[in-house]
């Protein structure tokens, strides 16, 4: 990344104007910690006290970083830290968009047959972001069951959707001109970047764990809303609660007797079928019928070590590992979901 992608803009939150910028020289410590899933993103890092600009480093004012991939993210800074001793200021921000968790609450209802970009643009209603790229999945009916909020709302939509949520801010001149949400099938890319042991993989940990292995599945849909009782699907299945394996009961037990889990699609359809329920059950006791097994990798950032940028790894991209040290060579194919950079 280059030392122009490394500023460090710093914003007045009243203006939405850049009141000044920090070189990458003059800040050190600096950490950003992501996390795919949850859309978690925070940015720390120290500076200098004594000067004009770490003067504007105060409460809710903004601190806009370019990332990897080529977008800004804005930050809000939430924390200062003063250390006597040498006078460093030590700050800690949040990504801009928690502010959505305060900026309105949404009164429980149904959006019927809405797609990606209306119920986008419902949860953002009064808001200071919009809607930015998104990918059209089809029509959906979204129930808001509870007092809710723009974020909660975006993660229940994108949830639905089977898509992910970008945040994005995009600055003009010395201003903030727009804060954009992209709701997008895959964040990231997969272009074959590949992880070989030795080069820049320091090590791998297999690791086996049996704890959530289960032989037997009782499924449970969602409650209907007038009888108050849970769908289950024992009518079409011979009067049993639940589908068992029986090659597992056979492996894990040892009396004879099924281990039982319950298992609640997370969906919102509300007009599951028996069939449908059955059949999410028995594809999930697939998954749960035998030990997991994960793979703990190391990787050096030769971007940053060699300036390698064609090496370079990205937000939700996809990489595939390659170690031939196992007695069985190992070739896993992983995506970037969390990281410390």
């Amino acid at each position: 990344m280059s030392k122009a992608n490394n500023l460090l803009h710093i914003v007045d939150f009243k203006t939405e104007q850049i009141i000044g910028v920090i070189k990458e020289q003059d800040y050190w410590d600096d950490l950003r910690q992501w996390e795919l899933k949850d859309n978690k993103d925070k940015f720390e890092f120290t500076t200098a006290d004594g000067t004009k600009i770490a003067a504007s480093l105060i409460q809710q004012n903004l601190v806009v970083k370019k990332t990897r991939d080529g977008t800004f993210v804005s930050y809000i800074i939430t924390e200062v830290e003063q250390d006597s001793t040498g006078r460093p200021k030590k700050i800690y921000a949040l990504g801009e968009h928690t502010k959505l968790k305060k900026a309105t609450v949404i009164k429980p209802q149904t959006l019927q047959a809405t797609t990606v970009n209306e119920s986008t643009d419902f949860a953002l209603q009064g808001t200071e972001w919009k809607r930015g790229i998104t990918e059209f999945v089809g029509i959906r009916t979204i129930h808001i069951k509870d007092f809710t909020n723009p974020l909660d709302l975006l993660k229940q939509i994108a949830s639905t959707f089977e898509l992910e949520i970008r945040f994005r801010t995009e600055i003009m001149g010395s201003f903030i001109v727009g804060r954009y949400i992209d709701l997008i099938k895959k964040v990231g890319r997969d272009n074959g970047k590949e992880f070989l042991l030795g080069k820049d993989v320091q090590g791998i940990r297999r690791i086996e764990n049996s704890q959530d292995v289960v032989t037997a599945l009782v499924g449970v849909g969602p409650q209907n809303s007038e009888t108050g009782e849970f769908l289950t699907f024992e009518e079409i299945n011979n009067g049993k609660l639940y589908v068992g394996n029986n090659d597992a009961l056979q492996r894990w037990s040892k009396d004879g007797k099924h281990l039982f889990d319950i298992y609640s699609p997370q969906t919102e359809d509300q007009d599951m079928t028996k069939q449908r329920l059955k059949q999410l059950t028995e594809a999930e006791l697939k998954k749960r019928i035998d030990s997991s097994t994960s793979y703990e990798v190391s990787a050096v950032a030769l971007e940053k070590v060699f300036g390698l940028s064609h090496e370079s790894v990205r937000k939700g991209d996809t990489v595939r590992i390659k170690d031939t040290g196992f007695s069985l060579p190992l070739f896993l194919e992983a995506r970037l979901i969390a990281a410390d950079e």
